[in-house]
């Protein structure tokens, strides 16, 4: 018997870009699609703020990657919602693209982004990179099921490339602790094809490709003849997930509920699901939860409390970010930003040099640059204390004061706002992989009419969400 309604609960990315499949993909077979988010807006950690002057400022992700099979289903997605023309390219040769760099041992060193700068040994590095690299091929020790993305890059790629390229990189992916996050779960493109042949090289040599289909859209076809790193929108991301509320229900008429917190579920025995919302009700054939883990673990009804349990093994931390805007030119060097490794023990995780990489941000008008600092993720509470007993103004002269010291921007900021992003990454520590089959397990196991997605399970990134948000649906639809 076909399913009459769909509760999405969630109204970030993942819930958004899984009613937006559902609508497309269903209208016969759905009567209603209902969408509840607990807040007063939409986008969830997309969150853009467009100034009066013009200048953009994103307090959560900034751009998208286009590679691979989840870059394209993004790309995908804008170019069927009409926003092909907004899209802002970084192309491969911009500063943006070739320069990142990391503070490290109090100063700043770029990371290598070519063949040749792999050849040369350049600080804080003893030796060339490519030697680490000719060699893993050799390293006979087995790559284990799963283990932390430090341990699995130190055995087979030295101690440096782990202390000085995966330490920061998972601080600027999940803003967590390379030694406690999973390589399976974190980075599943190299470790998998690298468990599968017992090497990282010959994993990307002989590991299975993903080739571009010949019918990808024309915007597919662009970034990849012209070989973007990333990209994003003119108004910032926040123009994506505008876009997604604005043709759900303009264009679906699916209906979209704001301040409005699941409470509570409830699964009758026509194997319906009955969901509260403060002073609504609403029935369900099927539920699509994208709330965090946990958030999803305390609505659920005691029966399945076990599921709760599971629930509540998947963990998040709160991000500090501080955007910045200064008169003039007061960067270093052109490039991304900078990371900071763990091991520095700074109260900054890293800064992003928004003007060069997004110039097109900027406000018109007289030169100025901005910048994003952020702070805290794993470190939070150990370096501020509890999120809701911060203060704004403490956080703000923190990243000035260290802002100073790493690159000597001593001036006044014209424009700055503080936004305390909290339980905003979750962490896919070591065994994460094995608590998500646990959880699908159940569901599969009783049939409850509940399906999972978002970003507490399979990928952080927003291409993750809005592709697991499709594969969720395409699952349901096969029911």
């Amino acid at each position: 018997m076909s399913a009459s309604s769909v509760v999405v609960l969630g109204g970030g990315i993942s819930g958004l870009a899984s009613a937006y499949y559902l609508a497309k993909s269903s209208a016969a077979r759905f009567q209603k699609i209902i969408l509840l988010e607990a807040s007063s807006r939409l986008g969830g950690w997309v969150n853009t703020t467009v100034n009066e002057d013009g200048g953009v400022f994103e307090h959560g992700p900034r751009s998208m990657r286009p590679a691979g099979v989840v870059g394209r289903n993004s790309l995908e997605l804008i170019s069927d919602l009409g926003l092909a023309d907004s899209v802002v390219p970084v192309l491969r040769d911009h500063p943006g693209a070739k320069k990142r760099f990391i503070y490290a041992n109090q100063q700043l060193h770029q990371l290598p982004s070519s063949l040749k700068s792999l050849l040369t040994r350049r600080p804080p590095f003893s030796k060339p990179l490519i030697s680490h690299i000719l060699k893993e091929p050799f390293i006979k020790e087995k790559i284990l099921d799963d283990e932390s993305v430090h341990d699995f890059i130190r055995k087979r790629l030295g101690q440096e490339l782990a202390d000085y390229v995966i330490d920061p990189l998972c601080i600027g992916v999940f803003a967590g602790d390379a030694r406690q996050l999973s390589a399976k779960s974190c980075f599943p493109v190299i470790f998998n094809p690298a468990r599968q042949h017992g090497s990282i090289v010959k994993g990307e040599l002989f590991g299975k490709k993903d080739p571009v289909p010949k019918d990808s859209c024309a915007l597919v076809q662009r970034a990849r003849k012209e070989r973007w790193p990333i990209w994003t929108l003119k108004q910032g991301l926040q123009g994506l997930t505008d876009t997604l509320a604005e043709t759900l229900t303009t264009k679906y008429g699916v209906e979209i509920h704001k301040c409005a917190p699941c409470t509570s579920m409830e699964f009758t025995a026509e194997n319906m699901v009955k969901i509260s919302s403060e002073d609504k009700h609403f029935d369900a054939d099927h539920v699509i939860s994208t709330l965090p883990a946990k958030v999803l673990a305390a609505v659920l009804p005691d029966e399945h409390s076990s599921l709760a349990e599971i629930l509540n093994q998947i963990d998040s931390v709160t991000v500090a970010v501080i955007n910045l805007e200064f008169e003039g030119a007061v960067l270093p060097e052109e490039g991304f930003g900078y990371l900071v490794p763990s091991w520095e023990r700074s109260k900054l995780l890293g800064v992003v040099y928004d003007s060069c990489t997004f110039p097109q941000h900027d406000r018109p008008g007289p030169g100025t640059t901005r910048i994003t600092c952020m702070m805290g993720g794993h470190w939070f509470n150990d370096l501020f204390g509890e999120a809701d007993g911060v203060s704004p103004e403490f956080l703000l002269n923190t990243a000035l004061e260290t802002l100073k010291d790493h690159i000597g921007i001593a001036a006044t900021p014209l424009k700055s706002l503080v936004t305390i992003q909290k339980d905003c990454i979750t962490q896919y520590r070591v065994g994460h992989s094995q608590v998500v089959d646990d959880v699908d397990d159940y569901l599969t196991a009783g049939q409850l009419p509940l399906m999972i997605t978002g970003a507490s399970y399979r990928g952080v990134s927003v291409n993750d969400c809005i592709f697991n948000s499709k594969k969720t649906v395409e699952k349901l639809l096969c029911r």
